[in-house]
């Protein structure tokens, strides 16, 4: 049975998938941006890119007063889904304008409100990238995306099925410095979030 997929795993496809499309991805971290989950695009793309994973095909944006947070500044929008929770076999990666996206989030949080439900602040707002039935103003999501890439879990290495490959033999195993970016990124948090502590 496979590995189920890190959503370190999902954010490492999405990047591969966009620098196969001739497209230069740096990663932008820090201020609770763990790795690959930013980019600032060049190439035949270019601009700053939003990186999101979805579990059963749901993704999030948080409503921040009057924005969906990083959705607001970025130009365009990764999503990473499993083609399966229970036993994935590849990596779907679809690739939108943000404005597209934001657009969206609008129509998905005004169909809540008018259905008299809540929206809070800074709470994430959930939208899918297949059609829901109960929920059509919230979903079909994916039918928007400029073109998606779909990634074999197989022909890659083990980091998109969650388990990091294994790297260089060493006597000392990883340093601290090497230690803190790996762990900020599998939580999900700043580098700065992260203490290591060795007694002994």
């Amino acid at each position: 049975m496979q590995n189920p997929v890190s959503t370190s795993g999902l954010r490492f496809a999405a990047r591969q998938a966009i620098e196969d499309k001739s497209t230069n991805a740096t990663s932008i971290i820090g201020r609770g941006r763990p790795e690959n989950t930013y980019f600032e695009l060049s190439g035949a793309y270019q601009g700053s890119c939003a990186v999101r994973t979805a579990k059963y095909g749901w993704f999030a944006f948080p409503w921040n007063v009057d924005h969906w947070g990083t959705l607001r500044d970025c130009k365009y929008v990764l999503v990473a889904t499993a083609d399966s929770e229970e036993g994935p076999t590849a990596i779907e990666v679809y690739f939108f304008k943000a404005e597209v996206v934001r657009q969206a989030f609008d129509e998905a949080r005004e169909s809540k409100i008018s259905a008299g439900l809540k929206v809070s602040n800074h709470t994430g707002m959930w939208i899918a990238l297949h059609l829901e039935p109960e929920s059509p103003k919230r979903s079909n999501v994916g039918r928007l995306a400029d073109w998606v890439v779909r990634i074999p879990i197989g022909d890659h290495s083990n980091d998109i099925a969650g388990t990091k490959t294994a790297g260089p033999k060493s006597s000392i195993g990883l340093s601290i410095a090497e230690a803190k970016p790996l762990l900020a990124a599998h939580y999900g948090v700043d580098m700065t979030a992260i203490e290591i502590v060795i007694r002994g």
